[in-house]
C-alpha cells in the first residue's frame, strides 16, 4: 500500500470538505446559537460527561485549574488576613477535588505552611572585615568575602573618585617614563622593557602602539 498517496488523498479530502462548508455553504451561515442552546451544549461536556475527564487521577496543574474555577478568590489572605491572596494552597496535601481542602493565601504564608521559608534561612557564620575607605567594620558571609573591600556602594564610589584619578595620573607618568626609557635604550626588546617597569609585554606593546598612532 502506498502510504504517501493515501495520506495525500486523505488530506485533500479534508481540505475539500472544509472548503465546501465555508461561507454560504455552511448550514450555520448568518445564524447564531441561542444562549440557552450554548449553555445546554456546555453542560453536556462538564465534569464526568467530558471524554477527557480523569476523575481522581487528575494531575497537579489539572486539579489546581479545577479548583480555581470553582473556589472564589478573596481580597486578603485567609491565614494572616493582611496581604493580598496570590496562591491557591492545599491543606491536607492530598490534592483532592474538595473545595474545603483548599484556601487562598499570600506567598509568605504559603511558604511558611510548606516549610520552604525555613529552608531558606541559614545561620551563616559571618566574618568581620574592615572597609578600605572609611575603615568601619562590617560582617559578610565567607563565601562572599572574596573581593569584598568596601562596606557599602557609597564607599566604593568615593574611593574610586578619590584614588582613581591619582591612579590615572600615575599611569600617565609611567607611560612618559617608558617612552623616555625606550628612546634612551632603543636596542631593548619589549620583554626587557616590561621587566624594568613591572608590566606585561602586551601592555608595553599597547603603550608603544598608542604613542605611534598619536604621532
Amino acid at each position: 500500500m502506498n502510504y504517501g498517496l493515501y495520506l495525500t488523498t486523505h488530506i485533500l479530502c479534508g481540505i475539500i470538505s472544509i472548503m465546501n462548508r465555508q461561507g454560504k455553504n455552511n448550514p450555520m451561515f448568518g445564524r447564531k446559537h441561542k444562549k440557552t442552546t450554548i449553555e445546554e451544549l456546555r453542560a453536556q461536556k462538564l465534569g464526568d460527561k467530558n471524554p477527557q475527564w480523569k476523575g481522581d487521577n487528575v494531575g497537579y496543574f489539572g486539579v489546581h485549574g479545577w479548583i480555581k474555577n470553582r473556589l472564589p478568590k478573596p481580597d486578603k489572605c485567609e491565614i494572616c488576613n493582611e496581604q493580598p491572596a496570590f496562591d491557591l494552597a492545599n491543606i491536607s496535601g492530598e490534592y483532592r477535588r474538595n473545595l474545603d481542602d483548599w484556601q487562598w493565601i499570600c506567598r509568605r504564608c504559603h511558604m511558611l505552611q510548606d516549610g520552604r521559608l525555613n529552608n531558606l534561612r541559614h545561620d551563616y557564620k559571618r566574618i568581620t572585615m574592615n572597609c578600605l575607605f572609611c575603615g568601619r567594620e562590617f560582617k559578610v558571609i565567607p563565601s562572599k568575602s572574596r573581593g569584598r573591600t568596601f562596606c557599602s556602594v557609597s564607599c566604593a564610589v568615593k574611593w574610586r573618585w578619590q584614588f582613581g584619578r591619582c591612579d590615572s595620573l600615575r599611569k600617565i607618568e609611567r607611560d612618559k617614563a617608558l617612552e623616555d626609557y625606550v628612546r634612551a635604550n632603543p636596542h631593548l626588546s619589549l620583554k626587557e622593557i616590561g621587566k624594568v617597569f613591572g608590566i606585561s609585554v602586551s601592555r608595553v606593546w599597547q603603550i608603544r602602539k598608542a604613542k605611534t598612532d598619536v604621532l
